[in-house]
């Protein structure tokens, strides 16, 4: 098998780890400037899954649990457990109901908006989940822009079958011969480690950029 490329603060494929700008420099070539950067604040608790649940899988619970605590502290959701493996479980177990395996720790990530609905509907208050599959960096921005984290279903490559929590975006831009070309970067939360992520949106998106995955979005919003 042909080995893959590595760009300079390259993760794996298209997470990123540091040094963004070499990173950038190196896989589309030019002189990148940071634009616009946007984080969520104060941003959402790092939550490791291996903390809150043994085994494999829980990373679509573990990131609703993230995004809670965050909306508790936020609206003054007291009826929400204040520790998070108490709202790890009290989530799991309403989302039981909706396709999600608390054994093997599996969730539908096209059912995450109905178990978002019923946690609402617990809480007695008003507030909803949607979902976008394959959004742009348009939605991205505007999303992360409202100043709410959000949660991120990814299929494939590195975080494959796997959810991530997004605290934040870099907005790079190049200019050459007259020409201006931008990317952007989602800062995320991806439960393995408490360090933040970066994920490379074009590479994402791109089929010929050999790191192409399908995902989606999914947001929680307080009526």
């Amino acid at each position: 098998m042909k080995k893959t490329k590595q760009w300079q603060g390259q993760l794996k494929g298209y997470v990123v780890e540091k040094t963004i700008d070499r990173y950038l420099a190196e896989r589309y070539g030019g002189e990148w400037t940071l634009r616009q950067p946007i984080s969520v604040l104060p941003p959402p608790p790092p939550l490791l899954i291996r903390q809150i649940r043994e085994g494999r899988g829980g990373c679509s619970m573990t990131a609703l649990t993230s995004v809670f605590i965050w909306l508790r502290q936020k609206h003054h959701l007291t009826q929400l457990p204040e520790a998070p493996d108490a709202l790890y479980e009290m989530i799991s177990r309403i989302a039981a109901g909706h396709g999600f395996r608390p054994a093997k720790g599996r969730t539908n990530p096209f059912r995450l908006t109905a178990i978002i609905r019923r946690v609402w509907r617990w809480l007695d208050r008003p507030g909803t989940g949607r979902s976008w599959l394959m959004a742009g960096p348009r939605r991205m921005l505007r999303l992360t822009g409202q100043n709410q984290p959000y949660l991120m279903n990814i299929a494939f490559g590195h975080y494959g079958f796997h959810t991530v929590t997004v605290t934040g975006c870099q907005l790079w831009q190049r200019k050459a011969a007259g020409r201006e070309s931008r990317r952007l970067l989602l800062q995320v939360q991806d439960g393995w480690t408490t360090t933040p992520r970066y994920l490379d949106v074009s590479a994402m998106r791109r089929p010929w950029s050999g790191h192409f995955t399908f995902y989606s979005l999914t947001v929680v919003r307080p009526g």
